[in-house]
């Protein structure tokens, strides 16, 4: 078996109530994107992060389309560097570091700077070689 396919079989690993609060939550329901995600009885939203953000896309990623990744740009004022990785939803975050066919951008966008689209930050985030 490959290492991306051990890494594939690997199980969830959560109890059931939060793995089902999770899915229902922030991926179905999108609550904290929203700003409805309630922690101590609080709504939070991704602008009351304030450290620096790495966020992680994937080109041909089926479960989160990179474009929608993406869009963390708009939900904060704080830094975000954001990469896109050439490959799929498990291809695209782990692989080999001299897999031949592995590419990547990377760009920081930092507060007070002017957003960009998906396309404007795809013509301004020069191509890569390697693992990212």
């Amino acid at each position: 078996m490959t290492t991306l396919m051990a890494w594939n079989a690997d199980a969830t690993r959560m109890p059931a109530r939060m793995h089902s609060e999770y899915l229902r939550h922030l991926f179905l329901d999108n609550d904290f994107a929203a700003g409805r995600w309630m922690v101590e009885h609080r709504p939070v939203s991704p602008n009351d992060i304030r450290p620096p953000l790495f966020v992680v896309g994937a080109g041909t990623d089926h479960v989160s389309p990179w474009r929608s990744v993406f869009a963390f740009h708009h939900l904060t004022e704080g830094k975000v560097t954001f990469v896109l990785t050439h490959g799929g939803h498990h291809a695209g975050i782990v692989s080999l570091p001299d897999h031949p066919q592995r590419r990547y951008r990377i760009r920081t966008h930092r507060p007070g700077e002017a957003h960009l689209d998906p396309d404007a930050w795809l013509a301004a985030a020069e191509p890569r070689t390697g693992s990212w």
